[in-house]
């Protein structure tokens, strides 16, 4: 299975998300907008694996306490990525981190690239870097993080839970 590990919204941040994402749609209604139910906060991308109890078991080795999540900001990825951005945050970055650190120490194959929070809210935009829109910042509790399985039904992309663990 395509595996990854991420924080998954509430229903507020959510339809802030999606508010955001009408409004991109003035300048391009032909960009490839994230399903409502795909939005998420990716900590760790896994890729292929058969080894969903060896993460589930770094999962829950993880020492984090609850934090609050803020969205604040936007941006693009070059011209075709648009993103809602993550106001900078220790605990959350020693979240991702940690788990990317447990995951790599135990062989898999974690991108060493750095942590940058984000949330895709839209691919292959004409011209993503000529938006401007605002986003408000809108603020959550964080008190738990997921497996996530990735896959495609009838041409969908289609994100599962796998497994859920508690910040303790």
């Amino acid at each position: 299975m395509r595996a990854f590990i991420s924080i998954n919204f509430n229903e507020a941040v959510i339809r802030r998300l999606i508010k955001a994402q009408d409004e991109l749609r003035f300048y391009d209604k032909y960009a490839n907008y994230s399903r409502r139910e795909n939005l998420h906060l990716t900590l760790a991308f896994i890729g292929e694996t058969d080894r969903c109890d060896d993460i589930v078991r770094i999962m829950n080795q993880c020492t984090v306490k609850p934090f609050t999540l803020t969205v604040s900001g936007c941006g693009s990825f070059g011209n075709d990525i648009f993103w809602a951005g993550i106001k900078k945050d220790p605990t959350l970055e020693n979240l991702a981190i940690s788990l990317q650190d447990a995951l790599r120490s135990e062989g898999f194959q974690i991108e060493k690239r750095r942590f940058s929070p984000h949330i895709t809210l839209a691919r292959q935009m004409r011209d993503a870097s000529s938006v401007h829109i605002k986003i408000p910042e809108i603020s959550m509790e964080v008190d738990s993080f997921s497996l996530m399985e990735s896959s495609r039904i009838r041409g969908k992309l289609v994100y599962t839970e796998i497994s859920r663990v508690k910040l303790k």
